[in-house]
């Protein structure tokens, strides 16, 4: 992830943070998705681990099938 300018405010960061997860997140197998995406938001305590699975897996996403 490229350095963030102290300038942006907190949304901005949060909308770039978000959108380089999701990028992530679409290369990785839906099973690796799931568990990233559930690890990091329980720790963050933001949504419960089924939730942020949804939020991050998109079923119209092809993902490679050799992870």
């Amino acid at each position: 992830m490229q350095t963030l300018s102290p300038l942006l405010d907190r949304q901005a960061w949060i909308d770039q943070v978000a959108a380089e997860l999701i990028t992530a997140s679409k290369l990785m197998s839906p099973g690796m998705a799931a568990g990233f995406a559930a690890d990091l938001w329980q720790a963050w305590g933001h949504l419960p681990p089924s939730a942020a699975a949804q939020y991050f897996l998109d079923p119209a996403v092809e993902y490679p099938s050799t992870f």
